[in-house]
C-alpha cells in the first residue's frame, strides 16, 4: 500500500470524524460496515472481523479502495495475486476494520431499540 493511499485513507477518516462525507470515504465505510455485519462475530460487547478469513471476492472489494487501478487489476488476475497483495496490506486493513467494529455495533443496537 502506497503512502499516498495511506494519506488518502487518513483524510477520509478525519473527514468522517468531522462529519464531512466524501463519496470515496462513504463508499469505503459502507463496504466495511457491510462486511462487519455480514462476516463479523459478536465478542465482548462489540463485533470482531478477521479480515484474513474473508472470501476472495470481499478481499478484492477492499483492495479496490486501497490499491491503485494497476495493482487492483493485478490482484484480479488470480486468487494467489489477490492473497499476496492483500497480505501486504492486511495489518492496516485489519486496524481500519477494528476501528469501525464498535461503531457498527452501536448503530445496530440503536436500530434494535428503535424497533421496540
Amino acid at each position: 500500500m502506497s503512502s499516498t493511499t495511506l494519506h488518502q485513507i487518513h483524510i477520509i477518516k478525519q473527514d468522517a470524524k468531522a462529519g464531512i462525507v466524501t463519496k470515496k470515504g462513504l463508499s469505503l465505510l459502507r463496504l466495511v460496515h457491510n462486511l462487519i455485519r455480514e462476516h463479523g462475530k459478536y465478542r465482548h460487547g462489540t463485533y470482531y472481523l478477521d479480515v484474513h478469513a474473508l472470501p476472495i471476492h470481499d478481499k478484492r472489494l477492499l483492495l479496490s479502495h486501497f490499491e491503485s487501478p494497476e495493482w487492483y487489476e493485478y490482484a484480479c488476475e488470480s486468487a494467489n495475486h489477490t492473497e499476496s497483495l492483500f497480505e501486504e496490506s492486511a495489518d492496516y486493513i485489519q486496524k481500519f476494520v477494528n476501528d469501525e467494529c464498535y461503531e457498527v455495533y452501536i448503530e445496530d443496537m440503536e436500530e434494535m431499540r428503535s424497533y421496540r
